[in-house]
């Protein structure tokens, strides 16, 4: 029988998968996984491969058969054995025990339904249903009542639990809920976790878990994947600013105009004597926080700026155009560093960090991005502005 994954286009990462089926073909499969690392590198396709692997009923030591009853089901997220358990919004009209999804409204569950289908095909789709910013007890204790019942199906059940660091927020209540069900699960059940923020689970649910970190892939395994109708450099721009995200690097393939646009509007603001351009780099990143994709959108603008400002550290250092990301602005980093002889570039990528740190803790967005870009003007310095034209060397009209 031919052996597949479910996912055609998951980058498995190789060591990771070796060390799942081995807890399985070994029979030391642990009560429940933490899988961490960063954003959209595929930890929750990891985990629903997984789980067609351990219930599939063709598989050889290594892959599930994808041909199977069990893995069809699983490919469409319709297996009885695999429970998702994710963020959901909270609402009045929910009783103790029920399920979240009972108080949705029709057009709430079919948006849901969609979702679950768009996850089923894209292994780096995010299911986000809107106003969910907590794991809620009621999910917690329907999991429990289901798992008190007899499985529906042969096999393993599959606790899948997205956005793990949810169960945390804005209390521990859910984490606190699922600590004895996690440390010793009904027979033949696996919790698999997920998160992003590591740092924001509880000990006591980290310390019921085996946790397995996920690195970063590769720029040049994300390069790789990146539309060929995409310029080499503009796919070596795109997997650098998606740091190990195949999510963000898809993001940014689709809209890479928009990237290049929001650039330029911030570099303008940083040499800009009289301030004019200020209202519009806050204006344009308000925008992006009443987005509903908001974090991964931020992670990209900022991102491009600091790589800006890292190859201008290295590019007034060797003057070679093959040492930075923006091959494109060769004309634009030889003027700037001949101006700008003194000017410290680590600095400027320092004050980003911090006002990044700043809106990540809820400091009031406009007021924290003016700061950084008068620090940012202060650092760069502006006596040479009226030498050259902006507007001609950056390429905006």
């Amino acid at each position: 029988m031919a052996h597949q994954m479910i996912y055609d286009q998951l980058l498995i990462q190789p060591k990771i998968w070796k060390n799942l089926t081995d807890y399985f073909n070994k029979n030391k499969l642990p009560h429940a996984l933490l899988l961490y690392g960063n954003e959209g590198i595929g930890k929750e396709a990891h985990a629903i491969e997984f789980a067609s692997f351990v219930n599939c009923t063709g598989k050889n030591k290594s892959e599930s058969c994808g041909m199977c009853a069990s893995c069809r089901k699983m490919k469409i997220l319709q297996h009885g054995n695999l429970k998702l358990i994710h963020p959901m919004p909270r609402k009045k009209t929910i009783k103790n025990f029920d399920s979240p999804l009972k108080s949705f409204s029709k057009s709430e569950l079919e948006d849901y339904h969609n979702q679950l289908i768009l996850k089923g095909e894209n292994p780096y789709y995010k299911i986000n249903l809107s106003k969910s910013n907590s794991i809620l007890i009621n999910s917690i204790r329907s999991l429990k009542k289901e798992l008190a019942l007899s499985s529906i199906e042969e096999g393993w059940n599959i606790i899948l639990i997205m956005e793990a660091e949810k169960l945390c927020y804005p209390n521990n209540v859910s984490a606190n809920s699922l600590l004895k069900i996690l440390e010793e699960p009904p027979k033949k059940t696996l919790f698999i976790l997920t998160t992003s923020n590591y740092s924001k689970i509880i000990d006591t649910v980290k310390s019921r878990c085996q946790t397995i970190f996920f690195p970063p892939i590769s720029i040049d395994k994300i390069y790789n994947i990146i539309d060929d109708s995409i310029s080499d450099a503009d796919k070596l721009v795109i997997a650098t600013i998606s740091n190990g995200s195949i999510d963000i690097a898809k993001k940014i393939e689709n809209n890479i105009k928009g990237m290049y646009d929001n650039l330029k509007l911030f570099i303008t603001s940083c040499y800009d004597t009289n301030c004019s351009y200020n209202s519009k780099v806050i204006e344009k990143i308000s925008s992006i926080r009443r987005s509903s994709n908001s974090k991964n959108e931020l992670s990209i603008f900022f991102k491009s700026i600091m790589i800006y400002f890292k190859d201008l550290l290295i590019y007034s250092n060797s003057k070679n155009i093959n040492d930075v990301v923006y091959k494109n602005l060769e004309e634009h980093y030889n003027k700037i560093t001949n101006y700008n002889t003194n000017t410290d570039w680590d600095l400027c990528i320092t004050v980003i960090e911090n006002t990044c740190d700043y809106i990540d803790r809820n400091a009031y967005a406009p007021l924290a991005i003016n700061g950084m870009l008068i620090e940012l003007k202060n650092i760069v310095g502006n006596k040479y502005h009226a030498v050259f034209n902006m507007h001609e060397w950056l390429g905006i009209e």
